[in-house]
């Protein structure tokens, strides 16, 4: 099937999910709350199998930000659900892509709360996430960098395509799809990309078509690269045995409605905690300050609390490179040597009852 066949064969299986579907209530949180918030609760719920938290937060961001929330949502599907349930992430991308059409037909919170509920609910699979983190970071990978960084955008499509590892693979695949908005912080080198040349020649390889049209339709609505390499992800799979296991949650606080995982470096809020956190006397302040410049701490803190606590979910797909993206993502990228870092996150979790009380203090 070509690409427009193709999302019309998933509307239709969203439509008949949704002539049967009765949405589910959404909990209560504060109106007051900001998208940023609502966009940080929402994709942590979903990680973690709270499907009452994600549907308050979606709630509150189809009043203040639709666009935002259902941006957020395609985004989800591919980062944190991936290959872990494929039906989900088409079912989500052509729903986002196709919400004024369903509107007509049924309630804006009934395909909301469908959607949502699917995400939560699914096995979650973050390699994609994993890769993204491992292609612009890992210093492990920095002679790949620099050799594809002037390398011909046909000869970057043959690595692409060829059986070198899938972390090489996927710096090509950043190069090729262009690296213009990296973080000045990043090793890729800019450069500018073709990202529709490169999902043309996916679908012409031994890729999934299904699947690589549904990722350039997640990209068309996302501008995130992390789009294309859940393609490569799929490529890399096969036949090992999966499981399923959750991860560890560290302890959490509710304030009022609002649980304090919700609050990251990504929003004012949590980066306001982070700040009070950090002028304390904790083991993780005081290793900072010893380890860290001041210019940097917020980022390395924050880098920090995504392996604790932020990145972890509920029902994890466990398979081999999955496990070998997860340990590189969380060693190779990290800013400091593997047992000084292993240190950091050590004290950071026997600390997270103190950053919980500063959490509850900013809001």
């Amino acid at each position: 099937m070509n690409g427009p066949e193709i999302m019309v064969s998933v509307l239709e299986d969203i439509e008949h999910q949704l002539k049967s579907y009765h949405p589910l209530q959404a909990a209560s949180i504060p109106a007051s709350i900001s998208p940023w918030l609502a966009t940080a609760l929402l994709q942590k719920s979903v990680r973690r199998g709270r499907t009452d938290l994600a549907l308050a937060a979606a709630a509150s961001l189809l009043q203040a930000a639709p666009n935002r929330l259902w941006r957020r949502l395609a985004i989800i599907a591919v980062e944190d659900v991936g290959l872990g349930d494929l039906p989900a992430v088409y079912l989500t991308v052509v729903a986002a892509a196709q919400r004024k059409r369903l509107a007509k037909r049924y309630h804006s919170w009934q395909l909301i709360s469908l959607i949502v509920a699917r995400l939560s609910e699914a096995m979650k699979c973050r390699c994609t996430d994993d890769l993204h983190v491992v292609s612009e970071d890992c210093l492990g990978w920095g002679d790949h960098q620099t050799e594809l960084a002037d390398m011909p955008f046909g000869d970057l499509l043959d690595v692409l395509a060829s059986n070198d590892p899938i972390e090489r693979r996927a710096i090509a695949l950043r190069y090729a799809m262009g690296t213009e908005l990296v973080a000045v912080t990043s090793n890729l080198t800019r450069r500018r990309g073709h990202p529709n040349a490169v999902f043309e020649f996916l679908c012409e390889a031994d890729f999934p078509h299904t699947l690589v049209e549904i990722c350039r339709e997640a990209y068309r609505q996302t501008g995130e690269v992390i789009c294309g390499f859940l393609p490569l992800v799929c490529s890399a799979f096969d036949g090992f045995e999966v499981n399923m296991r959750s991860d560890q949650f560290p302890p959490e606080m509710m304030i009022g409605e609002i649980p304090s995982w919700a609050l990251d470096k990504f929003t004012r809020e949590g980066r306001a905690a982070l700040a009070r956190f950090l002028a304390g006397d904790s083991r993780t302040s005081q290793w900072l300050r010893s380890h860290i410049a001041s210019r940097d701490r917020i980022s390395v803190l924050g880098h920090a609390l995504f392996r604790v606590e932020s990145g972890l979910v509920k029902n994890r797909m466990i398979w081999p490179g999955g496990v070998s993206l997860r340990h590189q993502a969380d060693w190779n990228s990290f800013p400091a040597e593997p047992n000084e870092a292993a240190t950091l996150l050590d004290h950071l979790r026997a600390d997270i009852d103190l950053l919980n009380k500063e959490r509850a203090n900013v809001l």
